[in-house]
């Protein structure tokens, strides 16, 4: 005779209902209908009447849609850069023995793959550079024309931009 756990063991598993497999599609197919037809330029309210659904449920469909699509690109992306970090890393270590040995080309090459893992990584983020006065203060403008002033001076020019009568330097 059987045992219950026997019996439970037996039992095949329940397939996942149809019902809801097809409703996933249709919605999944509404979301599309609803972002093709925000491409094409048609407004909420358009987009509304076709799918009959109301003008914010229009909405929701194209921003979920756009949503998904942002965070597939975003896993596509990643996806990406991991396969570049795999191929640079792969160069690096092909290029090693003639770095060691002195081979010019080679060098250039390795400092090449190096700059391109640099910037897949990010590690070579632009640092921003803000110019200003004494104590961070801003340049006075005035001390900024005589700054160019100077400059223009001892360059040579026959004339200051303020010696026109012109900040800006344009003749009359």
């Amino acid at each position: 005779m059987a045992t219950p756990r026997g019996r439970q063991a037996a039992r095949k598993p329940k397939k996942r209902a149809p019902r809801k497999t097809a409703r996933k599609a249709r919605a999944t197919a509404r979301k599309r209908t609803a972002l093709d037809l925000r491409i094409e330029g048609k407004t909420f309210e358009v987009i509304a009447k076709t799918l009959g659904i109301s003008r914010q449920g229009a909405w929701d469909l194209v921003d979920r849609e756009l949503k998904r699509l942002a965070e597939d690109t975003k896993d596509q992306a990643e996806e990406l850069r991991a396969l570049d970090l795999e191929r640079v890393d792969f160069a690096l270590r092909g290029l090693v023995g003639k770095v060691r040995r002195g081979v010019p080309p080679a060098a250039q090459a390795y400092l090449k793959a190096l700059e391109r893992r640099a910037h897949l990584l990010g590690l070579d983020a632009p640092s921003r550079h803000e110019h200003s006065g004494p104590d961070g203060a801003p340049i006075p403008l005035s001390d900024a024309r005589t700054a160019l002033a100077a400059a223009l001076a001892s360059a040579g020019a026959d004339t200051a931009p303020e010696a026109a009568g012109d900040p800006t330097g344009k003749p009359p």
